[in-house]
């Protein structure tokens, strides 16, 4: 049991990494420069955001909000997104351009699966926090490694550093 467990926080830990790392697509595809010369451009800006949802299962959408306010979208659109995160930009941008996990009750997909949102504030050569990227990460990548642990009779947590549930398997819990 102890192995599995292992292995299933092991397997979740290299998921989000992967997810983590694909936020660098915006600067290997020069929009963060651009962005930073004022240069940059919607069709190119979309095209590198479609790059970062379709090539990552999981991730249901993409959002770019530029301080300009201009909003930038791949995938799924979640009408209320950049509003809903809105409390949580400064906190964003205080990590000056390392990535931030979010829970929320209020992003449902079909069948109402939960889902997480990934912020990364991005930052230019000489201009910092440009903007925000978010991913809008279905919780199915969680519901599949736990899956694999064959104790259906028990409530099953994930919890962050600080204690905050990431993921439970109890209703009453996910809703807080």
């Amino acid at each position: 049991m102890e192995d599995t467990m292992i292995s299933i926080g092991n397997q979740v830990s290299i998921m989000l990494d992967a997810y983590e790392n694909s936020t660098m697509n915006v600067y290997y595809s020069g929009c963060v420069g651009n962005l930073e010369n004022e240069t940059a451009d919607r069709e190119s800006i979309e095209a590198t955001l479609n790059t970062c949802c379709y090539a990552n299962s999981g991730v249901k959408s993409a959002y770019l909000v530029v301080n300009s306010g201009e909003v930038y979208c791949s995938g799924a659109q979640f009408g209320n997104f950049v509003d809903m995160m809105k409390p949580f930009e400064q906190e964003i941008y205080d990590k000056k351009g390392k990535c931030l996990w979010y829970t929320t009750t209020e992003l449902y997909g079909r069948g109402y699966s939960r889902n997480y949102v990934l912020a990364r504030a991005l930052n230019g050569e000489e201009k910092a926090n440009l903007g925000i990227l978010y991913y809008i990460v279905s919780e199915q990548m969680i519901t599949n490694a736990f899956a694999r642990l064959q104790m259906d009779d028990c409530l099953k947590f994930m919890v962050d550093e600080e204690g905050t549930i990431l993921y439970s398997t109890a209703d009453e819990v996910q809703e807080k």
